[in-house]
C-alpha cells in the first residue's frame, strides 16, 4: 500500500445517504416555509399595530391627566392664578407669588410630557381654542379659558378624536 501523506484529503464513498445521516432542507421545502412565514406575517400586522396605537392613546390620556392636574395643583397654591410663564412654572418649584424659589411644586417632576402621538412637547398658547387642531405642536393651551388639549388630529382607537380627549 502507500504510505500516507500529512495533511492530505481523504475521499469518501459516495451513494445514497447513510440510515440516520443528517440531510439539509430542499430549495422548495425552504420557499415553502418562507411564504407561510410571510402569509401568516400579513394576516398578523394589522392586530399588531392597534396595541400601539391603543399605549399611545392610554399615554396621551396619561399625559393630559397629569398636566390638567398640576394647573389645578399650582392653581390651589397660588391663589387661583394661572402660570404665567406656563411650562416653566409647572416643571420647577415656586414660590406663592408664582417666582422660582422653594414653596410649591414642582408640579410635574419629570419635566414637560411629550405628546407621544406626534412625539412633541411643544405648548402652543392660543388666546381661544380652536375648533380643530393644526399639529403645529404637542399641546394647545388656551389662554382665555384655560384648556389645555392635545393638538394632534385623527381618531384615537377609543373612536374620539384626539383633539377632544
Amino acid at each position: 500500500m502507500f504510505p500516507r501523506v500529512v495533511g492530505a484529503i481523504e475521499s469518501r464513498p459516495t451513494g445514497p445517504p447513510l440510515a440516520g445521516a443528517a440531510q439539509g432542507f430542499t430549495l422548495i421545502e425552504l420557499l415553502l416555509v418562507v411564504t407561510i412565514l410571510g402569509i401568516l406575517g400579513g394576516v398578523a400586522a394589522p392586530h399588531l399595530r392597534s396595541p400601539v396605537r391603543d399605549c399611545k392613546e392610554a399615554a396621551l390620556l396619561f399625559n393630559l391627566t397629569e398636566v390638567r392636574t398640576g394647573i389645578e395643583r399650582y392653581c390651589a397654591q397660588h391663589d387661583g392664578t394661572w402660570p404665567a410663564v406656563f411650562a416653566t412654572q409647572l416643571t420647577i418649584a415656586t414660590r406663592p407669588n408664582g417666582l422660582p424659589g422653594p414653596g410649591c411644586g414642582p408640579y410635574l417632576r419629570h419635566g414637560f410630557p411629550v405628546n407621544p402621538v406626534n412625539e412633541s412637547a411643544l405648548v402652543k398658547e392660543v388666546v381661544t381654542m380652536p375648533a380643530a387642531p393644526d399639529g403645529s405642536s404637542g399641546w394647545l393651551l388656551a389662554i382665555s379659558s384655560h384648556e389645555f388639549r392635545a393638538n394632534v388630529a385623527g381618531t384615537a382607537p377609543s373612536g374620539k378624536a384626539y383633539f377632544d380627549l
